[in-house]
């Protein structure tokens, strides 16, 4: 069974009405799950020559895109969506300076400076906290830029049409004149597990966003390479989790950022940011990891 992410690329490239794909180990015999346009189902799938042999599954559905919110498209309110006093739990709207969308303040998260001095900060996405102004100590405001700063933006991921990712996430320093302004608390969620978790199919986990706040899901999916649409311009991300609500919706824009938790341990899985109408995709947590050197506990 053809495992490595370039594989899934090569396929991608290859198909422009794919959205994704993942293997399936968990049947006998595996199978190459492939999701498609709705009005693809004519199209003769182009398969790179190591994956001619295997049983391959095809299902319908819409292409993903980030889940971020224009500021002109605000919804009702939630406690996610509110002004809060500091200190401030995440799940929670934020809007970086300059912006004119919304997202979620994710996580709590601490990392290491290059002198081994310990930050304290916030995890959301690229595309929330830096897109379109990657400047460390862009500022970002909770709930909207009409308030005082919370952060400032430290590191990033950025996600470009070119190359392939497997994460598209920022992190901003929360420490304002010497005031930690952040809790290690999730709204609606608590205070997260001191441990990462990989996630597995058929893991039941939680998210607290800005739009949907508290929902549940189940992981449908791992490994997955993702086409994703950023508006202006398509981008591929590998070794993806896919999740599948349990009810009605898991998540909705607006809730990019979100950190994707394990429900009975809740602690931190996915860092969700992207969706389509039935799916939503989250960078797994040990990429970011990697990425920023993120230290556990954070708090």
């Amino acid at each position: 069974m053809p495992t490595a992410p370039q594989t899934l690329s090569k396929l991608l490239r290859s198909n422009p009405h794919i959205h994704a794909a993942w293997f399936d180990t968990n049947n006998n015999p595996s199978a190459l799950v492939i999701l498609r346009d709705d009005a693809a189902d004519s199209v003769t799938l182009k398969l790179p020559d190591n994956l001619r042999h295997l049983r391959i599954t095809v299902h319908s559905t819409q292409p993903f895109k980030i889940l971020r919110l224009p500021a002109d498209q605000v919804t009702l309110r939630n406690q996610n969506q509110g002004c809060q006093n500091e200190p401030i739990q995440l799940g929670t709207q934020i809007q970086p300076q300059g912006a004119d969308w919304l997202g979620t303040a994710g996580a709590p998260v601490s990392w290491l400076d290059h002198q081994k001095t310990r930050h304290w900060g916030i995890l959301s996405n690229w595309h929330v906290m830096a897109d379109g102004d990657e400047r460390v100590g862009r500022t970002q405001h909770q709930p909207d830029t009409n308030r005082p700063a919370i952060a400032r933006l430290s590191h990033w991921s950025s996600v470009t049409p070119h190359l392939n990712h497997t994460i598209d996430a920022a992190i901003a320093d929360a420490l304002l004149d010497d005031f930690h302004t952040i809790t290690d608390e999730i709204i609606g969620i608590g205070p997260i597990g001191v441990q990462p978790l990989d996630a597995q199919v058929g893991l039941n986990v939680a998210k607290s966003g800005r739009t949907t706040g508290v929902t549940n899901a189940t992981c449908t999916a791992v490994g997955a390479s993702v086409r994703v649409s950023y508006g202006d311009f398509t981008a591929t991300l590998n070794d993806q989790d896919v999740y599948s609500a349990d009810n009605d919706i898991f998540s909705a824009p607006g809730d990019s950022g979100s950190l994707i938790v394990g429900a009975a341990c809740r602690s931190p899985t996915s860092l969700l940011f992207a969706g389509s109408d039935t799916l939503t995709i989250g960078n797994p947590i040990r990429h970011i990891n990697h990425a920023f050197g993120l230290v556990y506990p954070f708090f």
